[in-house]
């Protein structure tokens, strides 16, 4: 069995990547699965929706920002929901909400690993998006749940789940 060298955190932050960038764990680079069009398709339907929140400068809707779990943990997020405005070019709080959309290439115990990974750092809503089954799902820090909504009562937001995938829907039916 090979062993993979271990990358300096510092070199990490400073590479610039040809393909996708890949997440950071420990000194491991990780590679993450490819997204196709319905991935980034939901990914543009998340930033659209919430552009409302945005102006008002209530949230800060970004797609595949790297964020800074601990000193040498880094993650990049399908979407991030920030409150507010942050300040912080590389993020170490946590967001208020993450959203993962899953890629075909995606595994299950790996999808957990992640999700857990936001949970034990203080995520408060992390999501899931399975464009296959063109369903929703809330991790609560023990397992994944199917909802009909995603939901932000402080900000009088719901996403229901018919149109997260409207344009889906329309460009792919089942």
């Amino acid at each position: 069995m090979a062993t993979q060298a271990l990358v300096p955190v510092e070199e990490y932050l400073r590479r610039s990547f040809a393909d996708r960038e890949p997440e950071y764990r420990d000194g491991v680079l990780e590679e993450r699965p490819m997204p196709n069009f319905v991935h980034v398709l939901l990914q543009a339907f998340f930033v659209q929706f919430l552009q409302p929140w945005m102006e008002r400068d209530e949230l800060t809707v970004v797609a595949e920002l790297r964020v800074r779990l601990r000193a040498a943990r880094f993650l990049l997020p399908d979407i991030c929901i920030f409150t507010g405005a942050p300040t912080e070019n590389l993020p170490a709080s946590p967001p208020l909400a993450v959203i993962e959309v899953l890629s075909p290439d995606d595994s299950h115990e790996k999808l957990l690993g992640k999700l857990a990974e936001y949970h034990d750092w203080g995520v408060e809503n992390i999501w899931v998006v399975d464009p296959d089954s063109r369903t929703l799902h809330v991790f609560d820090g023990d397992e994944l749940r199917t909802v009909n909504a995603f939901e932000l009562p402080a900000y009088s937001l719901t996403l229901p789940q018919s149109e997260v995938f409207r344009k889906v829907n329309q460009r792919f039916p089942k």
